[in-house]
């Protein structure tokens, strides 16, 4: 048994590689951070910062060849009697794995067309999932089971499970992936860009739709996302990550009020706003890290306009603050500097 009541979900130290026939390709260094149970948690940044990999390496996910080369992840669920459980997760067996995919952990893919089967009726995976879990369950109780999810999120259920996905639109199918990752009653939802290539309006009421199922059902979730202004909106804790490297870590309150690391700023300055002058945003300059030819010192100072000279040859360490965050820099605002740890 632990004592791990506040999270669902650990990761610590944890490294990811993509080994190559020449080279191996570190996509994801010496990361730590918990995820809280009951809380929405977001990692946000540009493409290839290592996010969704790293989120996929909670269920094993991870697009081949790459696997988890150091540390540790672990998952705090709920026993049958209500307790809570350690399990390691990068410890489990294939079978385990198989098991704990879903029942405890389930994930909301990007692309809903490509996550789901085109052959098969909503109805038909549905019932797939159910029976390789729990196949105890009658076709009236699984029905019945359907029926609620799909109303809970807002669909027509006798329409929708009779339909293949190409029959259903983009924020349909978004919805049935949800009720989907539903289906087990899960502790943990795993979120990867939900609403990417969906209109405003339907990326809104999605965004809506899960933070109700996280408000009242108490599952914990983990966003993945570029986009900082859904962050603001719609997460409770952030992790800010470059490079495959955890840059900054706090509650979202905290993060946006200090804003403490400069690639966190400069996030921030490059979204627009629809009350302020567009020439008040300042794109981040330059380009994200090439992984096989990374920068001497801090992974950002190449774009850092606060870059000192002890950035350019010493990597900064984690620094932790009395309000629970931490953040990866020598330097939290200008003029002062942390070089003693």
């Amino acid at each position: 048994m632990c004592e791990h009541s506040d999270n669902i979900a650990q990761f610590r130290g944890v490294s990811i590689d993509y080994p190559l026939k020449k080279y191996t390709i570190r996509a994801v260094t010496d990361v730590t951070f918990s995820l809280r149970r009951g809380q929405i948690t977001a990692l946000v940044g540009e493409s290839g910062s290592g996010k969704t990999t790293l989120a996929s390496s909670l269920i094993r996910c991870i697009s081949e060849p790459g696997r988890v080369a150091e540390g540790e992840i672990s998952f705090y669920g709920r026993t049958a009697d209500g307790k809570i459980a350690e399990t390691r997760v990068d410890l489990l067996t294939d079978k385990e794995m198989r098991a704990f995919r879903w029942s405890k952990v389930s994930m909301v893919f990007q692309a809903a067309q490509s996550a789901l089967n085109p052959v098969l009726t909503v109805r038909e995976q549905f019932s797939e999932t159910l029976d390789a879990h729990e196949p105890k369950h009658s076709k009236e109780e699984k029905e019945a089971r359907f029926r609620a999810l799909l109303e809970y999120v807002k669909l027509d259920a006798e329409r929708v499970l009779a339909s293949y996905p190409h029959e259903l639109s983009g924020g349909m199918k978004q919805r049935v992936m949800i009720a989907f990752a539903l289906l087990l009653d899960p502790e943990l939802i795993i979120l990867d860009e939900p609403t990417t290539a969906l209109d405003v309006i339907t990326q809104n009421y999605i965004f809506t739709l899960l933070k109700k199922i996280n408000r009242e059902r108490g599952i914990s979730m983990l966003l993945m996302t570029h986009d900082i202004s859904v962050v603001a909106k719609f997460a409770d804790y952030m992790g800010v990550m470059y490079g495959g490297r955890l840059m900054e870590y706090g509650s979202v309150a905290e993060v946006f009020r200090h804003r403490y690391h400069p690639y966190t700023r400069g996030l921030i300055g490059a979204t627009p706003s629809i009350i302020g002058d567009i020439s008040d945003m300042k794109p981040i300059e330059g380009s994200p890290p090439d992984l096989l030819n990374l920068p001497e010192g801090c992974i950002f100072s190449p774009r850092c306009p606060q870059c000192r000279a002890i950035c350019m040859t010493q990597e900064p360490p984690m620094r932790e603050f009395a309000d629970g965050g931490k953040g990866k820099c020598y330097f939290y605002r200008e003029g002062e500097a942390d070089v003693s740890r």
